[in-house]
């Protein structure tokens, strides 16, 4: 479970803005990569926040169809950006149409989540063939860092290194398309493509 105070902490700490506006740019630059060509893009954000990610690739992409899910009911109460939909609900029992999105979004949101095998199978069904999943992963030893100095309390289920994030795809059925890790970001960043 998420520490409830994150947004209030985001918005009053420099660096935390600073990171969340990096992992936006990052975010919506692969978007435009992976479904440049695929017509009205449609993007689907599990583990939503507040939708400030959503808020920002709408931003970038105005003609965008933009949906988060979010678990946490505290994070949807606060002022929404009306040019997106934020749902409550879990992704491992997210319950879309089969087929309905370009491309998914997970942003340090796998770590988080008891059943990852569940919630990547139901993504998967939630893309078009042919769509995109941009997952975002925590270093476990940035993890472990700052959650062994206080900086944050250690609120994962399990940590997951580059290669275990690729395993974790492919085994959803996602073909591995790009893993790399984003050093000034502390993540690891993998990509899965839906097979056409």
């Amino acid at each position: 479970m998420m520490d409830l105070n994150y947004i209030v902490k985001r918005r009053r700490n420099f660096l935390s803005r600073w990171k969340l506006r990096r992992r936006c740019s990052l975010t919506a630059e692969l978007v435009g990569r992976y479904a440049a060509g695929r017509g009205e893009l449609s993007v689907l954000d599990i583990g939503a926040c507040d939708g400030a990610m959503l808020s920002f690739i709408k931003d970038r992409f105005p003609c965008a169809r933009c949906v988060g899910v979010e678990p946490e009911e505290s994070f949807l109460s606060g002022p929404a950006d009306q040019r997106i939909t934020l749902l409550r609900g879990r992704g491992e029992e997210l319950d879309l149409p089969p087929g309905s999105f370009d491309v998914a979004l997970l942003s340090s949101v796998l770590e988080h989540v008891e059943r990852p095998e569940e919630m990547l199978r139901r993504v998967l069904a939630a893309l078009k063939p042919g769509g995109s999943l941009i997952m975002l992963t925590v270093l476990p030893a940035y993890e472990r860092l700052t959650v062994g100095t206080g900086f944050k309390k250690n609120d994962h289920f399990r940590n997951y290194n580059r290669g275990e994030a690729a395993l974790a795809l492919a085994a959803a059925g996602f073909a591995v398309v790009e893993s790399r890790t984003v050093w000034t970001q502390m993540y690891n960043l993998t990509v899965g493509k839906k097979p056409s």
